[in-house]
């Protein structure tokens, strides 16, 4: 199985993270121009009809803990411990988030370890319920295609702290996905919802 991504006459493969009798899952090169093109896959010799594609040069997409894209940021501490309602995060502490689509590196992106790029000319900005979050790195991970945005939780009103404060991510003209991360006052157990 292969599949090839052309925009504006620059044609790019697709890197394979898994393919499955269902779905593929892969990772769109840095060298593929922002733009629109298409996308066509091969099977054993069998190519699909192109599909319309449209590249950016940057659109953060946040894992979630149920890979559904929404709800529960998969989110971890400085300690590289879950944020959950037991281990909320407080005012001041570092969270590290992870997705993909903070935008193109050079290097060859097939291999493992992956050199740690922080893409600091990324114009993104964190909020976290509400508040402007300090971001301290937005970059690659040693993982092919996977990307790191570190912040210092900002200080909230005290009627925003709870399990689920909205996290979103803005990149551009480009929001993410809408999520949320537990956020207490002090850490430890995060506030219960009101009814």
């Amino acid at each position: 199985v292969s599949a090839t991504v052309t925009v504006g006459g620059v044609t790019t493969n697709v890197i394979w993270y898994y393919v499955t009798h269902g779905q593929l899952g892969g990772i769109l090169p840095s060298g593929t121009p922002a733009g629109t093109g298409t996308i066509t896959v091969n099977n054993n010799g069998q190519m699909s009809a192109p599909a319309p594609v449209s590249v950016v040069q940057s659109a953060f997409g946040v894992l979630t803990l149920d890979g559904s894209g929404t709800g529960a940021a998969a989110v971890y501490d400085a300690n590289y411990q879950f944020l959950s309602p037991s281990n909320s995060a407080k005012p001041g502490d570092y969270i590290q988030l992870f997705g993909s689509g903070l935008g193109p590196v050079s290097g060859d992106e097939t291999e493992y370890p992956q050199t740690q790029t922080n893409l600091d000319n990324i114009p993104i900005t964190v909020k976290i319920g509400g508040v402007n979050a300090n971001v301290v790195y937005n970059g690659r991970t040693q993982f092919p295609g996977l990307d790191q945005v570190n912040v210092q939780v900002p200080t909230l009103s005290d009627s925003t702290y709870g399990c689920q404060v909205a996290l979103t991510i803005q990149i551009g003209n480009f929001p993410s996905n809408p999520v949320t991360i537990p956020v207490a006052a002090n850490g430890g157990t995060c506030p219960a919802p009101s009814t």
